[in-house]
């Protein structure tokens, strides 16, 4: 028990610090079967924006996000045409585009009168808007993880104590058709990842060892006997939410209508008969 105690005691403070997370689900999903690829194509989509249900954004978390949201459908929908948020910002008046982020920041979706409001002042037909929904942060965990070895026996990774941190967050996303005054698409995204940090242990060499056993039969106390848990291993900070939002952006993007494949006609097929001997 007492060696268990010493080990703990000479830990190195140094970590590795990492960020793991899963694929981003796309769950919930209302598309109207007017929503097509080239009909986006030929009226072009405009970057509504991000908002929240917590608090107002600041204005550079909200350029962040609403340009994250771009780079993300411009990656996964390279043929969309695609209008940017400042751009869009501009051509409705900042008055009538913080109302209308306002608006949807509450409600979660745009009113008939407001769709109606900003119909004449945007040339995109396709409106895109994305609200974050939650923002769960778990409280930190702690694991303890043996050496580990390949096939002849030598150490890939040395013991070490894992602290992590798990965050999720859900999106909603609506794609308005401007023509039409309607909602196209509307889906909810899920997407989590957890930090963590590593503190290898070291084993105290023999001298190490009896240096502490004298020390304990003196009376004397390790440095950070009177640590907690989590003050000898610190947790690291929660994954941060500009990073978890590209990929659940990515997601909804690839539920968007993608381009057709071309059929191929019998003549065009690649089917070639044996040939005959």
């Amino acid at each position: 028990m007492y060696r268990r105690t010493c080990i703990q005691a000479v830990l190195l403070a140094l970590a590795l610090v990492g960020l793991a997370g899963c694929g981003a689900k796309v769950s919930g999903v209302r598309e109207s079967k007017d929503f097509r690829f080239d009909d986006i194509v030929a009226g072009h989509m405009a970057i509504g924006g991000v908002a929240t249900v917590f608090e107002e954004l600041s204005a550079k978390d909200s350029n962040r996000l609403a340009t994250n949201l771009q780079l993300s459908i411009q990656d996964v929908r390279k043929e969309y045409p695609i209008t940017p948020m400042p751009e869009l910002r501009n051509t409705m008046g900042q008055a009538d585009y913080a109302a209308m982020m306002k608006e949807y920041g509450t409600d979660g979706i745009l009113g008939p009168e407001t769709l109606q409001k900003i119909r004449p002042k945007v040339k995109e037909r396709f409106l895109v808007l994305v609200r974050v929904e939650s923002d769960d942060i778990r409280p930190a965990t702690w694991q303890h993880n043996p050496d580990t070895r390949d096939a002849a026996g030598r150490i890939m990774q040395r013991e070490n104590i894992q602290a992590s941190v798990y965050r999720q967050v859900k999106i909603s996303a609506n794609v308005y058709d401007l023509k039409t005054g309607k909602s196209v698409w509307n889906g909810l995204v899920t997407n989590q990842a957890y930090e963590e940090k590593r503190y290898p242990i070291r084993q105290p060499s023999d001298l190490q060892a009896l240096s502490m056993l004298i020390g304990a039969m003196r009376g004397d106390k390790p440095a950070d006997a009177d640590k907690t848990f989590a003050e000898k291993y610190p947790p690291p900070g929660p994954p941060p939410l500009y990073r978890l939002m590209p990929n659940a952006f990515e997601a909804f993007a690839g539920s968007l209508p993608a381009r057709k494949s071309r059929k191929l006609w019998p003549a065009q097929s690649m089917y070639r008969p044996s040939r005959m001997t």
